[in-house]
């Protein structure tokens, strides 16, 4: 009988003591992959914030580089229609002034040539 209770008292010991070594265990293992979980999740939620941030500024940079492009062409197609109507304007303005000197110049060779006349026939 006193070995039975011996033998009983080392089991609740022995249980006891395994109790506690796995339920401290079972704590670390559950404290480690929560902790593992914890950090591949935020890992992996940082890494594909990340690439969707990098491919919206590259999206970004893409139509940036299409809008610069077109107005570029725009312009150009702007100054292009612009320099040609300066300089039809241009050409314009210096025809007439250039009519209106000739006109002049006519009418003063032709007032001048009637002065002459009349001078040549003593009045």
């Amino acid at each position: 009988m006193c070995v039975t209770r011996f033998l009983q008292g080392v089991y609740k010991v022995v249980y006891k003591a395994f109790t506690m070594c796995f339920t401290w265990l079972l704590q670390c293992f559950y404290t480690v992959c929560t902790v593992f979980v914890r950090e591949a999740f935020t890992i992996f939620f940082a890494k594909v914030l990340q690439d969707c941030y990098n491919a919206f500024i590259r999206l970004l940079q893409g139509f940036s580089k299409v809008l610069t492009t077109f107005s570029q062409c725009v312009l150009h197609c702007f100054y292009k229609a612009f320099r040609k109507c300066l300089l039809v304007c241009f050409y314009l303005a210096l025809r007439r002034l250039l009519e209106i000197f000739w006109r002049a110049f006519r009418s003063f060779l032709g007032s001048s040539q009637t002065a002459l006349t009349m001078a040549s026939r003593g009045f």
